[in-house]
């Protein structure tokens, strides 16, 4: 009977033994980020970051552990986790593939995606950045331990370029002598508060305010809403660095709507530039930003004349606006 129960007891234990050894890693995988900067807008409050497993391994379930990268400093957009931005969970596991409806395998290796939630209690914060690392991964043999991506979370540029602004420059006066008309300088600087916001569909932007002033012939003040002349967003990109986005010029299409104005509403105004001998310019007027959300004029709207000028019903020209509203070497100051 001793030797019978002596078996049992090493039988038993061989068992437990099996059970505990892992088995030998096969294959060849790695699991990392899809790219090393991932932009978003705050949109709706949630996004989500890509973590992937691609190649082959019979070791599962694998998981992955994540940590915030305590030695990136923001690149000058700082953020505080649990404040600006909330991670769901830092603990992420890959299971077998056939556990999974939709994965993706080719010439035997298996790609499997898992995401990383991330929400922002507040939009107000213009941009935030913060950096995500693997800071263990359970099977030693898998590759992307140390694998790290920048998060980039971002008002959209829209909103970045909205704002209360004044555009200043030099106040011109036009000249008739017969059959020619010039402009000459006044002498002086003028200046003039605009507002600058989103259309309602978050496709443009559009400015209130140029050129309300007493030297406006339609200017009164119960009109200032009404009058809207309309940025747009030109398919034009732009190179930038690293972490940037694409960035889009900004253009000024012709056009001014004032429809609670009996006189004005049966006439075609437009926005234009036009040179010290009324010559008029040509093409799109361009507003580009840089990366500090700051827009300026391009070289054909800051170093010539801006004005609007009105058209009859069938959009021929009729005349300017005002015969002293003519402003050259245009500048915008945004007002914090």
């Amino acid at each position: 009977m001793k030797y019978i129960k002596l078996a049992v007891f090493l039988l038993a234990a061989c068992l437990v033994a099996s059970c505990d050894k892992t088995p030998t890693f096969e294959g060849g995988a790695s699991i990392g980020f899809e790219s090393d900067t991932i932009r978003f807008t705050y949109g709706n409050f949630t996004n989500n970051i890509p973590l992937v497993f691609n190649g082959e391994s019979n070791i599962f379930p694998i998981s992955v552990k994540l940590e915030l990268a305590s030695d990136y400093d923001g690149d000058g957009y700082n953020a505080i986790p649990d404040v600006d931005y909330i991670i769901t969970s830092t603990d992420m596991f890959f299971g077998r593939p056939e556990d999974y409806d939709k994965t993706l395998e080719e010439e035997g290796n298996v790609t499997i995606s898992k995401n990383i939630e991330v929400s922002y209690p507040s939009d107000t914060i213009p941009e935030i950045r913060f950096k995500l690392r693997i800071s263990e991964i359970s099977v030693d043999e898998v590759d992307g331990l140390g694998d790290e991506i920048v998060v980039i979370v971002a008002q959209s540029d829209l909103q970045r370029l909205s704002g209360n602004y004044v555009i200043s420059g030099d106040l011109y006066n036009m000249s008739v002598n017969g059959g020619d008309t010039t402009f000459v300088s006044a002498g002086r600087q003028a200046s003039y508060d605009i507002v600058i916001e989103p259309n309602a569909d978050n496709t443009a932007l559009k400015v209130r305010g140029l050129f309300n002033t007493e030297q406006d012939w339609l200017s009164d003040t119960t009109l200032t809403n009404t009058r809207i002349t309309s940025f747009s967003i030109k398919a034009e990109q732009v190179e930038v660095g690293e972490y940037e986005k694409e960035r889009w010029n900004l253009s000024l299409p012709l056009g001014y709507e004032n429809n609670n104005y009996s006189y004005v509403s049966r006439k075609y105004t437009g926005f234009t530039i036009v040179t010290e001998d009324n010559q008029l310019i040509e093409g799109p007027i361009s507003v580009t930003y840089d990366s500090n959300y700051v827009p300026y004029f391009d070289h054909a709207f800051h170093d010539n004349l801006i004005t609007f000028r009105y058209f009859n019903s069938a959009a021929e020209f009729d005349g300017y606006y005002g015969f002293n509203t003519f402003l050259k070497n245009a500048v915008l100051t945004k007002v914090e």
